[in-house]
């Protein structure tokens, strides 16, 4: 949905205090050296602002009111609340404290008010939640079935949800992943994701290869199979429905499906690269390289790093010890760390960039995103054209809680219907056409029935 906010009213109020239409431009956080921005009227301006509305900061927004124009909260919100013909004062509708009158009587008691939730009501008028089609909340009435059946470019997002079936469990549920990282590695407890970190990896790549060998294992083995959820997708690519699949799961399941037109947004672990690709070159090799290493229960060495091992990543920290030990001798050994002549600070210990002995050596770690990591190039080179191709958003078994994906939703055109399959209601703020709450693969397999 386009943003109602008032950019006439923010031009107005900022081009009041001496700026210029490309200093106006970058305090919101656009980088223009367009000459022709200068020329442009306010209302041109307004209406290049309102065209970009969606790579607009509400807090910048804010700031930029509050700062550069010099508007106390009470201002800055009725600067930016549309005007609307009969409605005097102007209402605001504030996040938990609901629509609230810009009446001067309330200035103070507004004014009191933390600037991170006038940013928040900034970010409601800059992104409005989209309106939802009435008519697909009819579900028992054949509406949705109608929808799939009436779409050609579906886009279909999916998550843990429609792999816990075939044995695989979630992430944050009682018993999921975390739960169970938790009490097979106690050092993990208070925050088991880090299992999942890169910058953990390097420190001690060992739990996780623990944790990942029994996942790889049961794929192997055939343990887990593909879900009704799974079939559902590789159906609608069957029936030339399917634009994209962008998955979060990284257990591959979409392929034994017999789904293709899919982007695994996690990576997945259908292949592996070396953790000293750097030097040996070994990346993106088929997964099945390392099958016979993974059921014995053993660490997949780099054969190129065995053959000829790279160069130590911890060397310069040896060296920088070695030379702290040189300069300093027994005298700095006293020293508080950081403090003596020769004793690397905090910022040289991490230049060291020290890793642990089997990241160091190379070990063949499937291709999996972790946490501290970007996401692969598939993913930031398709989706924003899938995003304006298509003309069905069906969301399957997701909490949405982790981007950049959870914001794809946002980047369909406002009109795209928009479905959700989930045991529980997701993106607090966004309105899904459709909520069918519930076993991920009852309720598709009562869709498949209807269409």
């Amino acid at each position: 949905m386009a943003s109602t906010l008032d950019f006439v009213g923010v031009v107005t109020a900022l081009k009041a205090k001496g700026e210029s239409n490309t200093s106006v431009l970058q305090l919101l956080g656009f980088q223009t050296e367009n000459p022709v921005m200068d020329s442009l009227l306010p209302i041109d301006l307004a209406g290049v602002l309102s065209h970009n509305a969606a790579n607009i900061h509400p807090g910048r927004l804010f700031m930029a009111l509050r700062d550069s124009a010099g508007l106390d909260i009470f201002d800055v919100l009725r600067t930016v609340v549309p005007k609307v013909d009969g409605v005097d004062p102007p209402i605001v509708v504030l996040p938990q404290l609901g629509p609230l009158p810009l009446d001067e009587g309330l200035r103070d008691r507004i004014n009191y008010l933390p600037p991170q939730l006038a940013a928040m009501a900034i970010d409601g008028l800059l992104n409005p939640p989209r309106q939802r089609d009435a008519a697909l909340q009819d579900f028992a009435g054949g509406a949705v079935a109608a929808a799939i059946e009436g779409a050609s470019k579906i886009l279909v997002l999916t998550g843990a949800g429609i792999s816990t079936s075939c044995g695989i469990p979630d992430f944050r549920s009682a018993g999921g992943v975390y739960s169970i990282v938790g009490d097979e590695f106690p050092e993990l407890r208070d925050r088991p994701e880090k299992l999942f970190s890169i910058d953990y990896f390097k420190q001690n790549a060992r739990p996780f290869f623990e944790f990942n060998t029994k996942m790889v294992n049961g794929l192997n083995s055939g343990t887990y199979r593909p879900s009704v959820c799974h079939r559902f997708i590789a159906e609608l690519e069957r029936r030339g429905k399917l634009l994209r699949q962008y998955t979060q799961n990284i257990d591959t399941l979409e392929k034994y499906a017999g789904v293709s037109r899919f982007i695994a947004c996690h990576g997945s672990f259908a292949t592996v690269s070396c953790t000293r690709s750097d030097v040996c070159g070994v990346a993106g090799q088929d997964a099945d390289s390392v099958a016979e290493a993974l059921a014995a229960s053993t660490i997949p060495r780099c054969p190129k790093c065995q053959e000829s091992p790279p160069p130590s990543l911890n060397k310069r920290a040896t060296e920088a010890t070695e030379a702290t030990e040189g300069e300093g001798g027994e005298a700095d050994a006293d020293a508080d760390a950081g403090a003596g002549p020769g004793r690397p600070d905090g910022a040289a210990a991490a230049e060291a960039n020290v890793v642990c002995e089997l990241f160091d050596q190379g070990v063949l770690k499937h291709d999996i995103v972790m946490f501290g990591e970007p996401l692969p190039k598939e993913f930031f080179a398709n989706v924003q054209e899938d995003c304006s191709e298509a003309d069905l958003v069906i969301v399957i078994g997701t909490s949405l809680q982790v981007g950049p994906v959870n914001r794809i939703i946002d980047l369909v055109k406002p009109d795209v219907p928009q479905i959700l399959i989930n045991r529980e209601v997701v993106a607090p703020g966004h309105n899904f056409d459709s909520e069918l709450l519930g076993d991920c693969d009852e309720v598709v397999h009562l869709s498949l029935i209807h269409i």
